[in-house]
């Protein structure tokens, strides 16, 4: 009996997330298992503090990437595979800011904690001494 309703449950959830609109090219699809699961967790993480936080965004962030993987191997057309190749550029990007800069001892080091990105330069105003 709860093999049965399972497995109604299950085939319910993948007719949900078969729906797209429209129906020849899909664009806007039903989330699929991992982008719910990255969505719940990402909202459930403003809430938390302190290293619960910091878990439950590492699991939003490896959900989001599955997610991204899947649209970018397996997406039903160019679009949504440009999507996930857009989000797997993103995901690099964040992670790569999030790393620590290297320890050279110069100041010219790059990262987010030695002063990147850039601040432009200094707008020179006439009749201002500086």
């Amino acid at each position: 009996m709860m093999k049965a309703s399972l497995l109604r449950l299950w085939l319910a959830f993948k007719r949900l997330t078969q729906l797209a609109f429209p129906r020849r090219f899909p664009i806007v699809q039903f989330p699929n298992l991992p982008l719910i699961v990255a969505l719940l967790t990402g909202v459930a993480s403003t809430f938390l503090h302190g290293n619960a936080h910091s878990y439950i965004a590492a699991v939003s962030y490896l959900a989001m990437t599955v997610w991204a993987y899947e649209e970018l191997a397996h997406g039903v057309n160019w679009f949504r595979r440009l999507l996930g190749l857009t989000y797997v550029i993103i995901l690099i990007l964040l992670f790569a800011r999030a790393l620590p800069a290297p320890r050279t001892g110069s100041k010219q080091t790059l990262g987010p904690r030695a002063g990147w990105p850039p601040r432009p330069p200094a707008l020179i105003h006439p009749g201002r001494v500086s």
